[in-house]
């Protein structure tokens, strides 16, 4: 098997490992024949397996997940022994894991939507867009995730609004900004939703999925709808958008996160 099939497919999975688990699986990756999956039990993912691995069992990621990012071979092979324990070889050397045999939570995670559309244009990027005007406040309920509802995407924290356009008929739903962060690392072709979950699915069946924000989200699009009623508008003194847009330029340089958005 190709190191880097494998690594890629893992990949995919290692932003939803939990760093502390509430049960012992949402630290780990499951392999289940032709797929892999994992679950920090808010996001899941699952990929396709590499073909040829073919494995049942549970393996610890961070430690595993590190061995095959660093082993310099092109080529390894993974072997699981009667007594649970994963073997990995490279060159002449081996590594041993002890697995586990049953996945627990991640067998039964709710990845079978009803059925797949394909996803508005431009979906994920104003999602992207909008994320930054989210709340980090978790006492902020809905205001943490992303609102999608009929005609427009908006985010608000109470001090900024975000909105942008949606070419889709869908009832009201909130999306976590860690499931937008996720999702947005792929390229979706299909979305769909099922009780209060969320599926995003790339064009090699990879499934980004989490659960919706349940609670009351505040009534920002009245809000901004009041403001484009207004009959008084000022416009903004050249100096001061240069002056604004010298400030985001000065963020967009020294902060990371300022950078991504």
């Amino acid at each position: 098997m190709k190191r880097k099939d494998l690594l890629d497919a893992l990949t995919k999975l290692y932003p939803t490992i939990a760093s502390n688990p509430i049960v012992e699986e949402m630290s780990c990756f499951r392999f289940d024949g032709d797929f892999l999956r994992a679950s920090d039990g808010m996001t899941m993912v699952q990929t396709k397996a590499p073909e040829g691995l073919n494995l049942d069992c549970l393996v610890p990621a961070t430690k595993f997940y590190k061995l095959i990012s660093t082993i310099p071979d092109d080529e390894i092979t993974l072997t699981l022994t009667d007594d649970s324990v994963l073997k990995v070889k490279a060159g002449k050397k081996t590594a041993r894991y002890k697995v586990f045999t049953e996945g627990g939570m991640l067998d039964n995670l709710p990845l079978e939507p009803d059925a797949w559309v394909e996803v508005p244009e431009n979906l994920m990027r104003n999602l992207a867009t909008c994320k930054f005007a989210a709340s980090t406040d978790a006492s902020r309920g809905a205001m943490c995730g992303v609102q999608v509802t009929n005609g427009h995407i908006i985010a608000t924290d109470v001090f900024r609004i975000a909105r942008m356009p949606l070419n889709a008929e869908i009832d009201p739903l909130v999306i976590p900004i860690n499931l937008i962060t996720l999702a947005t690392k792929h390229t979706i072709t299909h979305w769909a939703t099922k009780a209060d979950v969320i599926y995003f699915k790339t064009a090699d069946d990879t499934i980004v999925a989490g659960k919706t924000i349940l609670g009351d989200f505040p009534d920002a699009a009245g809000y901004l709808k009041q403001i484009e009623e207004l009959e008084q508008t000022i416009e903004m003194p050249a100096e001061v958008d240069a002056s604004l847009k010298r400030h985001l330029d000065q963020q967009t340089d020294v902060l990371g996160l300022d950078k991504e958005v």
